[in-house]
């Protein structure tokens, strides 16, 4: 009987496997250059999002800036009963920044109308580069390569020298996507917080446009303006405006009493479900903007006192800081006024001015 001998039946198996292979350097050469490759072209991806990004907040401040001077030319349309035509162009600070602005009007084969473009730039020369404009009416083989047959893995100095290598892109690619990621979050924050602006300025629009002349009766039995503000009232701006929209037919106004107010560097707006309240009526609060840091109104008290010069930039000097009721003439209740400016310091962004013409009593 033939006997085999387990332990060297087992050592000649294990020579006849035969030994595992490892990468060369130069494989492993070739995945890092690879990878090297790649991260730029994430890199540039990236990049092509934050510029996005950039442009899009570019775009709302200078969008504000054209609303304004929109708002100016039809204070003097209100106020002169024309406009000049041909081009003037001025500028404006808006969220600590310059802009400059270009507007054109032309008359129209439609009598009585004017088309005017309003051409927006940060650049004092950019009139040809706006940033917003807006129209009234993008080897085979390698001779260093070896034998793998032969190779059974890395030597030391080969795992050394691919170490350093992948060290050294690692480093690098971790500081251009570090930059990346943080440059992207930061403009992610300043688009959502252009975003909530815009949405503020809406609201503000939307209550001073519908504005109406109707006093009310506060919880004190006192009778209020329909409009009042600044300093020297109780809330920087309040106001009765219409367009309540009543959809389940409650038994109540489609008058809304409206006020805002800045408290702990939060902008908060609120309505009472009556008009005419007494001590029991509780506000409905809302919570507008965060981080604002000054909140402040001017008005215009009529359209006879609209002053501007020769390129229809009207002149805010002789507006009113405060719009409230004249104590030496009891009983006598002011009118809206004809246009309302707001002021509102932003964190991180600084000054923002919007002006709104209201409608005409």
């Amino acid at each position: 009987m033939q006997r085999t001998d387990p332990l060297r039946g087992e050592a000649n198996r294990s020579l006849a496997t035969p030994a595992p292979l490892g990468f060369t350097l130069v494989e492993v050469m070739v995945a890092l250059a690879v990878v090297a490759v790649a991260l730029p072209a994430l890199l540039v991806t990236l990049s092509q999002q934050l510029d996005g990004l950039r442009y899009l907040e570019d775009r709302t401040h200078a969008q504000w800036v054209a609303a304004n001077r929109l708002a100016e030319l039809r204070l003097v349309l209100g106020a002169k009963g024309s406009l000049q035509t041909g081009q003037v162009s001025g500028s404006e600070e808006l969220a600590g920044r310059s802009w400059y602005w270009w507007s054109e009007g032309e008359e129209t084969e439609v009598p009585g109308f004017f088309r005017y473009q309003i051409v927006v730039s940060d650049q004092e020369d950019g009139e040809a580069a706006p940033v917003h404009t807006s129209v009234v009416i993008s080897p085979r083989s390698n001779p260093m390569a070896r034998d793998s047959s032969s190779v059974a893995g890395f030597t030391l100095v080969e795992v050394l020298i691919a170490m350093a290598i992948t060290a050294l892109i690692s480093v690098v690619a971790y500081t251009g996507l570090s930059s990346a990621l943080s440059g992207a979050e930061s403009l992610r924050g300043a688009s959502e917080r252009a975003h909530d602006i815009n949405q503020t300025w809406a609201l503000l629009s939307r209550d001073l446009r519908q504005v109406v002349n109707r006093p009310i009766v506060d919880e004190f039995g006192q009778v209020v303006p329909a409009l009042l503000g600044g300093e020297m009232a109780r809330e920087p701006l309040a106001l009765t405006r219409a367009g309540w929209h009543n959809s389940s037919a409650a038994p109540r106004s489609t008058l809304q009493r409206v006020r805002w107010w800045l408290e702990e560097e939060r902008l908060w707006r609120g309505y009472f479900p009556v008009l005419d309240r007494t001590a029991g009526t509780e506000p409905v609060e809302t919570a507008i903007l965060e981080g604002v840091e000054r909140f402040e109104l001017r008005f215009l008290p009529a359209m006879s006192a609209v002053e501007s010069d020769r390129n229809d930039v009207i002149d805010r000097r002789n507006w009113q800081d405060n719009w409230v009721a004249d104590l030496s003439q009891p009983g006598q209740m002011p009118s809206p006024p004809a246009a309302v400016e707001v002021l509102m310091e932003v964190t991180g962004l600084g000054e923002l001015r919007r002006t709104y013409v209201l409608p005409s009593p």
